[in-house]
């Protein structure tokens, strides 16, 4: 009897006691692990690995790559893994993150999205000696932070060293496009993907409903959620929440907006509907979430 793939995200490896360290949205993994794979693998998350010593060779979306030492391989969510296996000496530095991660890390525009676009089909990377030599001096700080944390601001420590190794990994990424090329190489539910995301990240969530957007990509409603849900694991109406809830905690948190003028920024028509969808979202009204993003302690800083 055929096993259906392994769907694997942050969760799983947590669960499973694969990581060094976590905060949720971003792991690093144990690099030690021999790859090895019996059943396809899906990935609900962006994986990075640089392999350091060896190589491995596997099948990502049904394309055979061989990865040696000095090379980066990167898998955007939604990729299938199948077929691994690498050399005795193999080792790799490992890290993920998830699309919250990768929301807060990089600015989702066109650039991310053609970046993504791009290692989808060149998921193995070849780094020059100057930038091997960067992204080893990153994850070997990352690593001493994570084996010497003094507690203060520690986490906010830490996304800020993932941050900005994710934006490194970009510089070096973003050299290698032809937007034009990559653009008429998009499969058709790919392209309208990337156009609904760019335009939600263009008003900022602040646009609520499925059949704007449908409307202005020429599309139902039930089509464009279809394959978003297809490309990216979430629906379209999943998005545009994740959007309109990154914003209110920015703007509870950080602006001096009352509580009436973020609502209308958003697009509620009124402030009990945003009161719901904070509550139902952050299990707080939206005066109490502001008191909570406001006044709470990290733990890390309690420390």
């Amino acid at each position: 009897m055929e096993q259906k793939e392994l769907n694997v995200n942050i969760d799983y490896l947590v669960e499973k006691g694969l990581v060094n360290y976590t905060d949720g949205d971003i792991v690093l993994l144990n690099s030690n692990d021999r790859a090895h794979v019996e059943r396809a693998v899906r990935l609900e998350m962006v994986t990075i690995g640089f392999v350091e010593k060896g190589d491995m060779q596997c099948d990502i979306n049904g394309v055979s790559v061989k990865a040696v030492a000095g090379d980066l391989v990167i898998c955007p969510p939604n990729s299938f893994i199948n077929k691994s296996k690498s050399s005795p000496d193999y080792e790799v530095k490992l890290m993920a993150l998830s699309y919250k991660a990768m929301r807060k890390s990089l600015i989702i525009n066109r650039d991310v999205w053609n970046i993504m676009a791009y290692v989808a089909r060149n998921p193995v990377i070849r780094l020059s000696g100057e930038s091997r030599f960067l992204i080893d001096k990153y994850y070997s700080l990352i690593r001493y932070k994570i084996d010497n944390p003094h507690g203060y601001y520690h986490k906010e420590i830490m996304q800020s060293l993932f941050h900005c190794m994710f934006y490194e990994l970009a510089a070096i990424i973003a050299p290698n496009l032809d937007v034009k090329r990559m653009d008429a190489g998009f499969r058709q539910g790919e392209l309208l993907f990337h156009r609904f995301i760019e335009m939600l990240a263009n008003v900022n969530g602040s646009d609520r409903s499925v059949k704007s957007y449908a409307e202005r990509l020429c599309v139902t409603p039930k089509y464009l959620s279809t394959v978003c849900k297809s490309v990216s694991g979430k629906t379209a109406l999943e998005w545009i929440h994740e959007y309109i809830a990154e914003q209110v905690t920015q703007k509870l948190k950080y602006s001096d907006m009352s509580v009436k003028e973020i609502a209308d920024s958003l697009g509620f028509p009124n402030i009990s509907f945003f009161g719901k969808f904070v509550k139902s979202r952050f299990g707080a009204s939206p005066k109490e979430y502001r008191y909570i993003l406001q006044n709470s302690v990290p733990k890390d800083d309690a420390k």
